[in-house]
């Protein structure tokens, strides 16, 4: 006889929480500054060593970007319907990463280069790659001082040795 009255609950709308998204390098040719000019060191002014080394890490990641796609991370190794949203490929792409960016403070630049690689792999959202990258980055080894030079010392020892190295 009494009719249970349905409230309607209040809809709400989802909350766009702003994330600061990082912008991928342009692939562009660039031009790395000569060490010297007319047989002077410029290696004493602090800017051009700092210009020098900006470009040369552009440089990397353009190189990095461009051989990990289309070697390492295609549709033949690394199917994107089988491994979208997959959590273990973005380890494996940072871990591969942070072996090749082999200096400290170039965290954005590792970013930018997981984001640009696993674009297919998360249908181009960016926020959400950053959001894999923060919850797994715990779960990659980081590199430090030791690492870093032990990993120079056996780069140096591949080259003279073998005379290649296997970071090319």
């Amino acid at each position: 006889m009494y009719e249970k009255v349905k409230q309607k609950e209040p809809v709400q709308e989802p909350v766009n929480i702003p994330v600061e998204s990082v912008e991928p390098l342009e692939m562009v040719e660039l031009n790395i500054p000569p060490k010297d000019i007319k047989n002077r060191s410029l290696k004493g002014n602090k800017n051009y060593r700092k210009l020098r080394k900006d470009a040369k890490n552009k440089h990397l990641y353009q190189e990095v970007v461009k051989q990990l796609k289309k070697e390492v991370y295609n549709n033949e190794n690394y199917p994107v319907d089988k491994h979208q949203f997959d959590h273990e490929i973005v380890i494996d792409a940072m871990q591969i990463v942070e072996r090749v960016f082999n200096e400290p403070k170039l965290g954005d630049i590792k970013l930018k280069c997981v984001c640009e690689i696993l674009k297919p792999y998360f249908l181009d959202n960016v926020p959400l790659i950053e959001k894999f990258v923060q919850l797994n980055f715990d779960k990659i080894i980081k590199s430090n001082v030791v690492r870093r030079y032990g990993i120079k010392i056996y780069d140096l020892c591949v080259n003279f040795f073998l005379g290649s190295s296997e970071t090319k």
